[in-house]
C-alpha cells in the first residue's frame, strides 16, 4: 500500500532523497474500480469506484499545490504520471502543467493514457524542462492542433533522446509539424510512432478506421519518409501498428538516392505480405547504416525472406533481423537468410535454421 501521507510530507519538506516519483501509483485503485465497474455493472463497486475517485482527485490536488510551492526546487528526475483520468478535467490538467513547469530537473517524464483535455499548457510547461531526455505521452488521444503545440516546444529540449507519441492522431499538419522540429534535435535517437489514429476529432470515437481517415494516415507517413535523411543523429523509428496502407506509403515515398540515418527501423504487426518485401528491400539499400530491422507480426513467406536475402550482403551493418510471428516462415526461409551473409547476422523467428547438409547426412538412419 502507498503512503500517501509519506508523499505530501516529502513533497512539502523539499526532499532531495525524492528522486524518481510515480504518481501512477497512487491512482490505481480508482482506475481498477472503474474497470471493475465496467465490466460487472454492480452498483456496489460504483458506489466504491465514486468514492475512490473523489479520494484520488482530493490525493491529487494536495499533490499539485505541494508542487506549486514558490519555493519548490526538487530533485526529482524521473516523473511517472499514467493512467490518470483526473487529467481529463481543464483545471486539473492545467494546475498540473504549472507544478510541472517547476520540477526544473526532470531528465523522464512518462505521461501516457492520461487524456489530456489540452495539450497548450502541457506544450508551455515543457519549455521549461531543459534536461529532459525521455518524453513519452503516447496514447492521450492527442489531435493534430495538440500535436503543432506540443512540436513548437520540443526546439527547447537539446537534451532529448527519446520521444514517444505513439496512439495519438496525425494528418500532414500535424506530422509536419513534428518533423520540422525534431530531425534538428542534436540528441534524439528514438522517435516512437506507433498505433497512430487518424488527427480528426470523429477517428476518436469511432471503434473502425474509414477510408477517409486512413488516407490522412497514409499522407501523413509518406511525409516521415521523405524527411528520414534529414535527421542529424542516427535514429531508432518505431513505426508499427500502422497498418498495411499507411506502412506501403511510408516505404514507397522514400526518395530514391538519399541516405537516412536509420539505425534502427520497426514495422512490427503492419500486415505486410512478401509483395511488399521488394519495396522495402529498395528501402533499406538507401539505409547503408541500419543495425537492426525488425518486422514481427507480419504475413511473410518463405518467398519474402528470400527476396530479403538478396539484399543482405550489402547491409554490412545489420546485426539483428527480427522475423518472429510470421508463420509462414519455416526454417527454410531462415536458412537463406543465413546463407546470405558471411558477417554476423541475428535472425529472429520463431523457426531454428536446417541444420547443414553433412549434418543432416550424419543423422540419417536410411
Amino acid at each position: 500500500m502507498v503512503n500517501e501521507r509519506a508523499l505530501i510530507r516529502q513533497l512539502k519538506n523539499n526532499d532531495p532523497t525524492l528522486r524518481a516519483l510515480s504518481l501512477s501509483a497512487y491512482f490505481h485503485s480508482a482506475s481498477e474500480l472503474s474497470r471493475l465497474d465496467f465490466f460487472n455493472n454492480a452498483s456496489t463497486t460504483a458506489a466504491r469506484r465514486e468514492l475512490a475517485l473523489a479520494h484520488a482527485k482530493t490525493l491529487l490536488d494536495e499533490i499539485i499545490e505541494a508542487l506549486n510551492e514558490p519555493r519548490s526546487r526538487y530533485w526529482i528526475s524521473e516523473l511517472r504520471l499514467e493512467l490518470v483520468e483526473q487529467m481529463r478535467d481543464g483545471e486539473v490538467s492545467k494546475k498540473f502543467a504549472r507544478a510541472l513547469s517547476l520540477i526544473e530537473s526532470v531528465e523522464a517524464l512518462h505521461a501516457s493514457s492520461n487524456n489530456f483535455s489540452d495539450a497548450a499548457p502541457l506544450a508551455k510547461a515543457l519549455r521549461s524542462l531543459r534536461l529532459l531526455k525521455t518524453l513519452e505521452l503516447s496514447h492521450n488521444s492527442f489531435r493534430c492542433p495538440a500535436i503543432v503545440s506540443l512540436s513548437a516546444a520540443l526546439p527547447k529540449l537539446t537534451m532529448l533522446e527519446t520521444l514517444d507519441l505513439s496512439g495519438n492522431g496525425f494528418r500532414l499538419t500535424g506530422m509536419r509539424a513534428l518533423v520540422k522540429v525534431v530531425h534538428r534535435l542534436p540528441s534524439l535517437r528514438s522517435l516512437k510512432l506507433a498505433q497512430l489514429v487518424d488527427g480528426t476529432f470523429e477517428s476518436f470515437s469511432r471503434a473502425t478506421t474509414t477510408t477517409s481517415n486512413q488516407e490522412g494516415l497514409e499522407t501523413a507517413a509518406a511525409y516521415l519518409s521523405t524527411r528520414l535523411h534529414k535527421f542529424k543523429q542516427p535514429l531508432e523509428l518505431d513505426f508499427s501498428l500502422n497498418g498495411r496502407s499507411s506502412t506501403v506509403a511510408f516505404i514507397h515515398a522514400f526518395p530514391s538516392g538519399d541516405t537516412a540515418r536509420l539505425k534502427t527501423l520497426t514495422l512490427n504487426e503492419s500486415e505486410l505480405t512478401d509483395g511488399q518485401v521488394m519495396s522495402l528491400s529498395a528501402l533499406l539499400m538507401n539505409c547503408t547504416r541500419i543495425e537492426v530491422l525488425r518486422l514481427d507480426g507480419n504475413e511473410l513467406t518463405d518467398h519474402g525472406a528470400v527476396t530479403l536475402s538478396l539484399n543482405l550482403p550489402w547491409l554490412l551493418s545489420l546485426r539483428e533481423l527480427s522475423l518472429r510471428r510470421n508463420r509462414e516462415i519455416t526454417p527454410r526461409g531462415v536458412a537463406a537468410l543465413l546463407a546470405a551473409r558471411t558477417l554476423a547476422l541475428t535472425v529472429l523467428t520463431d523457426h531454428a535454421a536446417p541444420p547443414p547438409r553433412s549434418v543432416r547426412r550424419s543423422m540419417s538412419f536410411g
